[in-house]
Order: C-alpha cells, then sequence, then structure tokens
C-alpha cells in the first residue's frame, strides 16, 4: 500500500511537471476547454486565430522533425513510414517525450491529413505504458487570405487514476502546450510550401463545420 502511494505521488508530480507550461497563459475563452471525464480519461479543446495562411500553418504542423525545437517537452520526433491512400496521407511518427528532467516516454502515433484537416491516433502496433488511447486532430479554417482559425481537439485515457482535480489542472497545462508551440513556430519560420492533398474523406465522426467526417 505505501509503495502503492509512492509511485502515485511520483507519476503525478512528474505529468505536473512535464505539463507546466514555461510561460503561463489562461484559457478562459468559451471555446476552450479541457477537463476530466473520471480518473483516466478527458477531452481538450482550443480555438485560436493565428496571422498566417492555412498552407503555412499546416505546413508548419507537419514539420514533425523541428518538434523539438519548438516544443520542449518533445525531445525527438523521427517519421518511420509515410503513404497515401485514396487521396490521404499518412505519417507515423515516433515521439519521444520528457516526463521531468530524468525520464522520457515513446509514443507512436498515426497522423492522416485530409485538405486542411489532420488528425492523429495511437499506432496499435505499439503500445504505452502512460496512455491507453491519445487521439485528436487539427482543423485549419480561412478567416481571410493572410489569417487562419486554427482548432485543436484530443481525447486521451491514461493508465493511471488521478484525482479529478489534478487531471483537470493536467489537461489545462497540456492543452496549452500542445497548441502554444504552433504559434512561436510560425512567428520564428514558416516552413516551405508543399503541395496540397485534395480528396474526398468518408466519415465516421462528424465534423459540423465542414460537414466532413473523422476517421481513427
Amino acid at each position: 500500500m505505501i509503495l502503492f502511494f509512492v509511485v502515485f505521488v511520483v507519476i503525478g508530480c512528474i505529468l505536473i511537471y512535464s505539463f507546466w507550461p514555461r510561460r503561463r497563459e489562461k484559457m478562459h475563452s468559451s471555446r476552450n476547454y479541457a477537463h476530466a471525464l473520471d480518473g483516466r480519461s478527458g477531452v481538450g479543446h482550443c480555438t485560436f486565430e493565428l496571422p498566417h495562411t492555412i498552407d503555412d500553418t499546416m505546413n508548419c504542423i507537419l514539420c514533425f522533425s523541428k518538434y523539438s525545437y519548438w516544443n520542449d517537452q518533445i525531445k525527438q520526433a523521427t517519421i518511420y513510414e509515410t503513404k497515401s491512400f485514396q487521396g490521404i496521407c499518412q505519417y507515423k511518427v515516433r515521439f519521444e517525450f520528457t516526463l521531468g528532467p530524468f525520464l522520457t516516454t515513446t509514443l507512436h502515433m498515426v497522423h492522416k491529413r485530409y485538405n486542411n484537416r489532420l488528425v492523429w491516433y495511437m499506432d496499435p502496433n505499439y503500445s504505452s505504458w502512460l496512455f491507453e488511447s491519445n487521439r485528436g486532430s487539427w482543423s485549419l479554417e480561412k478567416i481571410d487570405e493572410t489569417c487562419t482559425l486554427c482548432t485543436y481537439d484530443c481525447t486521451i485515457v491514461s493508465k493511471f487514476t488521478v484525482p479529478t482535480a489534478m487531471q483537470n489542472w493536467i489537461l489545462k497545462n497540456a492543452v496549452f502546450c500542445a497548441t502554444e508551440w504552433l504559434k512561436n513556430a510560425l512567428n520564428t519560420e514558416i516552413p516551405p510550401k508543399k503541395t496540397r492533398i485534395l480528396s474526398k474523406l468518408m466519415c465516421c465522426l462528424p465534423d459540423a463545420n465542414r460537414k466532413h467526417y473523422l476517421i481513427f
């Protein structure tokens, strides 16, 4: 029992350290939220505007090899498989995350891009000691010729149960870390333009804004 309590406290401290934002920013907008569904799962959502084109923004998101420069929590990101099918471009990426000063974890994620939408989920061929499920999406919408509306959504299920208040706090700061890097990256460097992929995506989860659907 004592050992379990010690492990619980250590994991909680590691997660808090990992997701503590380097620069505080409140998320009180009605369009931004992060909350726990129970002791192990939670959802996050963030919508914000960027003074950049859709192409530049998506190209930046797809520059996985530079994630370690833009995001303090990512030690390395390596693409280990790419392919295109039915107009969808798929990237499998291995992420090495830092969880505190002495601990790292690895996630293998599948990313699928269709037009101005990128969805991701865990590669079923690999397991994680931290997550049972981690999936989400980036959706980009044109505001005008030089401005883009970005929508970030994520749903996670961890393998550990933590108090709801702690999980809410971790999720809130995780959403902040997962979106703030894009703003900083676009202000630092715009990746070269790439050819856009145009196709039609069949659906299984609704996207009310575009009437397209999200494949997991």
